[in-house]
């Protein structure tokens, strides 16, 4: 079984896998199981939005946050969560990650099987290792993708503080990348100069959103992904060369907002936001988020800033 993480993320493509060459030999000694964790897709999605109050963009962050800009976003954190009870009701204090581990274990039974293998990323790890504390005697084999840290005391507030610098190496990664094939993209020989390269192409989305829709919000979902697959890369680099040679539609395909994708992702951050304000406590001051947010702001300072994924 596969949980891709989130939480808000849905395995059900899982099966999927099995045709592709990396995955044959595990096919072969495995039923590849997949599934939508409770809220996530039809298994009950859970909203904290009406479809007229999703942002539509395009989306203007500034590189450096006003006072009066962080009230705003904490005026839409505070709107956002009163989304959530409007919604869910009574039924929101149920999405936690003990209760996924007891959906993992329902559906173990439901398979027939004794012990559960089961492979999980990123969140996934975390849920993994909730159930195997719960029931080691039911575990047969686990595999863990991009480990969170499960410490009690860094569960959620601190582990999502330090994902951060994960995203900084990640996008140091991307750029030294870019430098190398420099020849190629034209975007700097150095990390530093592709780094002044998607600054140009920020600056100038703030003014003007390419194609119409895509300011600097956009801009930057579209570049965090670079965080996480190595094989969006090259589109990526292409795109802000596009760019700076005068054509922004490369970058307009791939940042603009999807409307086809605008409610699965609406859905798993309802998810998100649920299961990690359910598992945990959170500093209740806005002093301290703001604090600890700005401190992080000078330790991993490149663009693309971190978002919930």
């Amino acid at each position: 079984m596969f949980n891709p993480g989130g939480p808000g993320a849905s395995g059900t493509y899982f099966p999927l896998l099995a045709g592709r060459p990396a995955w044959t030999r595990i096919a072969a000694a495995y039923d590849l199981v997949g599934y939508a964790p409770r809220g996530v897709g039809r298994s009950g999605p859970l909203t904290c939005q009406d479809p007229a109050e999703r942002p539509q963009g395009p989306t203007q962050v500034p590189a450096e946050p006003s006072p009066a800009y962080k009230q705003e976003r904490l005026a839409a954190a505070r709107a956002y969560a009163e989304g959530c009870a409007r919604h869910a009701g009574d039924a929101l204090a149920q999405y936690t990650t003990l209760n996924n581990a007891r959906d993992l274990d329902v559906l173990r039974a439901a398979l027939g099987e004794r012990r559960l293998s089961f492979f999980g990323a990123s969140y996934g790890t975390y849920l993994g290792a909730v159930y195997a504390t719960r029931h080691p005697d039911r575990v047969r084999r686990m595999v863990f993708d991009s480990a969170v840290d499960p410490d009690p005391r860094r569960v959620w507030y601190l582990d999502n503080l330090g994902q951060a610098g994960g995203f900084e190496r990640r996008w140091a990664d991307f750029r030294a990348w870019a430098a190398r094939h420099h020849e190629v993209y034209g975007l700097g020989s150095t990390a530093r100069a592709v780094q002044e390269s998607y600054e140009k192409v920020r600056a100038a989305v703030a003014r003007t959103p390419a194609g119409g829709v895509v300011g600097t919000g956009e801009l930057q979902a579209a570049y965090l992904q670079t965080a996480y697959y190595d094989d969006v890369w090259p589109a990526r680099a292409a795109a802000l060369a596009a760019y700076l040679r005068g054509n922004p539609a490369p970058l307009t395909r791939q940042a603009a907002r999807d409307p086809a994708v605008a409610q699965e992702a609406a859905n798993a951050t309802a998810v998100y936001t649920a299961v990690l304000c359910n598992d945990a406590p959170w500093p209740a001051d806005w002093e301290t988020w703001d604090r600890d947010n700005t401190a992080l702001a000078r330790r991993a300072p490149s663009r693309p800033g971190p978002t919930p994924s």
